[in-house]
């Protein structure tokens, strides 16, 4: 009994310390990004980073002259988002891989590809995502939906350094 009142406890003064913390960001404007060092030589995979998040990510990792893979499994829109860095940022590497994450043997050649290039990996930034409604989701199909081993994210981003 202790143990669950001691539970919900730590949750709610976990709660306390978001609303905290988003408070203070909301009415504290003068939020900045912390100046890093350059990265030169360094590689980072940002899988999903043609748009959103990811493009944020892989922009910000350029900015640092880092050689930057964009993996997605849409060329054309990471062509053009590959384009649009070199254009605005004029500076570090920058360049699209196709990667179905979905399809196990899009990975395999993924990581073919990349081997061949002969490139180091310093940093890789899981962002891609695949999202599916589990409501119109065939029961057989679940195990590729919510398996742990699967090699697919649930719309969240998780970095490997």
């Amino acid at each position: 009994m202790w143990w669950l009142l001691h539970c919900i406890l730590g949750f709610i003064r976990l709660y306390l310390d978001g609303v905290k913390v988003l408070l203070y960001q909301l009415f504290n404007r003068s939020f900045t990004l912390p100046d890093l060092p350059k990265q030169n030589g360094k590689v980072a995979i940002v899988t999903g980073g043609a748009r959103g998040i990811g493009y944020e990510i892989s922009r910000h990792l350029v900015s640092l002259d880092m050689h930057v893979v964009i993996a997605g499994n849409d060329e054309q829109k990471g062509l053009a988002t590959v384009k649009k860095i070199q254009e605005e940022l004029n500076q570090g590497k920058v360049e699209f891989m196709y990667l179905d994450l979905a399809s196990l043997t899009s990975v395999r050649q993924f990581v073919q590809r990349y081997k061949a290039k002969g490139l180091p990996l310093h940093i890789l930034v899981n962002n891609g995502c695949v999202t599916v409604l589990m409501v119109h989701t065939p029961r057989v199909n679940w195990p590729c939906c919510c398996s742990p081993t699967t090699c697919r994210t649930s719309c969240g981003s998780e970095v490997t350094l």
